[in-house]
């Protein structure tokens, strides 16, 4: 048995499991036919093994193109839930950071490939939103946060406005604003810089968010959210943010111009 098979089984997985669990971190999202064939298991027993991965956390499921696929989740969230068993334990602590180093070195190559999760309803969503929670303290994070009514739509509002957020990421937020939304119902949200954009020139209804190598794109209206995994993509839109953020500080200086001419 390889060692990080037998990490994996440190951490309550059975032989099977972790044999398909590896699979999933090598080959990205892919059916249970495709993941019982990777693993050499046959369907019936790799359509349980991964129902039980999936209550467990540690794979995730999405529909690409009509087709459930599976697809383990990150390292960095594996040990992260791993580190909750380890807790209080050196031997145990130390098994999980060799943990973590086999499990970057199997998922390298996957990383460099572009791939794209979609997920539909509240719960997908949610599941979306979170996944910017297994980064760790510092990560940069570019959004385009909806303004409507003069309140941060439900979900984007709720989970920038944590206070645990707040200390936790370095956030730039550029914001449309109507003649009722003044910036300080906007600073409420925590974020670490804020800019305003006017809603009858630049209007948009879902959030952006761009970290890491990520594109996060979440429709609260109609109930979908989207990963895009992609350095290169990512550079582009943090480039494009850059732009988008230059010309708001441009937009924001006149308007307190006109202000002071009044």
């Amino acid at each position: 048995m390889n060692t990080l098979l037998s990490h994996l089984q440190e951490f309550g997985l059975s032989e099977k499991a972790a044999v398909l669990y590896q699979g999933l971190l090598t080959m990205g999202p892919a059916s249970a036919r495709e993941a019982a064939r990777e693993a050499k298991l046959n369907r019936s027993s790799a359509y349980m093994l991964l129902a039980t991965l999936v209550k467990q956390g540690f794979v995730e499921k999405t529909q690409q193109n009509g087709i459930l696929k599976y697809y383990a989740v990150s390292p960095e969230k594996l040990v992260e839930r791993a580190d909750k068993l380890a807790r209080g334990s050196a031997r145990q602590e130390n098994e999980m950071n060799l943990l973590l180093s086999e499990l970057l070195s199997v998922s390298k190559k996957l990383k460099s490939q572009p791939h794209v999760l979609f997920y539909e309803g509240v719960g997908g969503i949610q599941t979306v939103s979170n996944d910017l929670l297994a980064y760790p303290q510092g990560t940069q994070v570019y959004t385009f946060l909806p303004v409507s009514a003069g309140v941060i739509s439900g979900s984007s509002f709720s989970f920038w406005k944590n206070q645990n957020l707040q200390r936790k990421y370095k956030t730039e937020i550029i914001s449309p604003y109507e003649k009722t939304v003044e910036r300080s119902s906007l600073n409420e949200s925590g974020a670490s810089r804020v800019r305003c954009v006017p809603a009858d020139i630049y209007p948009f209804s879902s959030e952006l968010r761009i970290y890491a190598d990520k594109i996060v794109f979440i429709s609260t209206s109609e109930e979908f959210g989207v990963i895009i995994q992609s350095q290169d993509i990512a550079d582009v839109m943090k480039s494009l943010f850059n732009l988008a953020w230059e010309e708001a500080g441009r937009l924001n200086t006149n308007k307190i111009k006109n202000r002071e001419e009044k």
